[in-house]
């Protein structure tokens, strides 16, 4: 059964591995860039989904995270 929660700051690298994957399967960046972009994001994302500037949400299963959306 899946459960959709709002994701938090511990979820900040999680939703970062995310977006590389969609950049990278838009053929947007090679391995370094888009290791480098993710870098970046992380803590960019953490302290927004702290202070409520950022807003996601996660879709999962007992084993693992299966969707992954958010604004900001």
């Amino acid at each position: 059964m899946f459960e959709t929660r709002v994701a938090t700051e511990a979820d900040a690298a999680l939703i970062a591995g995310h977006r590389s994957l969609m950049f990278a399967e838009m053929g947007h960046g090679d391995e370094r860039q888009l290791r480098e972009m993710a870098e970046a994001f992380i803590p960019w994302v953490r302290e927004r989904l702290r202070d409520g500037r950022y807003l996601g949400w996660l879709v999962q299963d007992e084993e693992a995270v299966e969707r992954e959306r958010g604004c900001g």
